[in-house]
């Protein structure tokens, strides 16, 4: 996971090369003007669909509680708070064209 202001972006790194990691990164990062951090997080089957157990992301804007748009795009999914709906469609749309 990758946490920017405002902005999450969980990427599964087994199916997504480096290039496309990258690319996504540093878009955002130049989005958002900023990163934060770098760190694991996991995916589990939780009653119909799935949970992404997320690390604390406060430095990014995030808290526990918070309700945030989530929008998958393949191997990715973007999680961004209410002043990041613009760049979450960016992300969006770069991984699609990938």
């Amino acid at each position: 996971m990758f946490a920017f202001d405002g902005l999450l972006l969980v990427i599964d790194f087994d199916r997504t090369t480096d290039e496309n990691i990258v690319e996504l990164a540093t878009s955002a990062a130049l989005d958002t003007v900023s990163i934060h951090r770098v760190a694991n997080a996991s995916l589990q089957i939780a009653g119909n669909g799935y949970q992404v157990q997320l690390p604390g992301a406060v430095d990014a804007g995030f808290h526990v509680g918070d309700r945030a748009r989530c929008t998958p795009a393949p191997n990715l999914l973007v999680i961004a708070a209410e002043g990041s709906k613009r760049v979450a469609a960016d992300i969006v749309t770069i991984r699609r064209e990938q």
